[in-house]
C-alpha cells in the first residue's frame, strides 16, 4: 500500500497554518500585555514621584508644626513676662496713688517726682 503523500502534505499544511494562526494570536496578546505592562510601569513611576512629593510635603508640614509650637512657646514666655511687668506697674501705681493720697491728706503740695 502506497502512502498518500498528497493527503499527508495537505494535512501537515493545515496543521502548520493552524499553528501559525495560533502563534500570531498569541503574539498579539503578548503585544497587548506588553503595552499594558509599560503603561503600568509609567503609572507606577508617577505614583512613586507623587509619593516622594507627598513625603516632602509631610516633612514641610511637620517643620511648620514645629515652628508653630516654638512660636507658641515663645509667645507664652512673652505673655508671662508681660503679665509680670503689668503686675509690677500696677503695684507701682498703687504705691504712687498711696503717696499722692498721703500728700493731699497731709496738706503738703510739694511736687513728688
Amino acid at each position: 500500500m502506497m502512502a498518500d503523500y498528497k493527503s499527508m502534505y495537505y494535512y501537515m499544511a493545515g496543521r502548520t497554518a493552524t499553528t501559525i494562526d495560533l502563534l500570531e494570536a498569541t503574539t498579539k496578546i503578548l503585544e497587548g500585555s506588553n503595552k499594558s505592562i509599560k503603561a503600568l510601569e509609567g503609572t507606577t513611576e508617577a505614583l512613586r514621584v507623587t509619593a516622594k512629593a507627598l513625603y516632602g510635603t509631610t516633612s514641610a508640614i511637620e517643620g511648620t508644626i514645629d515652628a508653630i509650637e516654638a512660636t507658641a512657646t515663645a509667645l507664652e514666655v512673652s505673655l508671662d513676662a508681660t503679665t509680670c511687668a503689668i503686675i509690677d506697674i500696677k503695684d507701682k501705681l498703687k504705691i504712687a496713688q498711696q503717696a499722692t493720697e498721703a500728700m493731699f491728706e497731709s496738706g503738703d503740695e510739694t511736687e513728688v517726682i
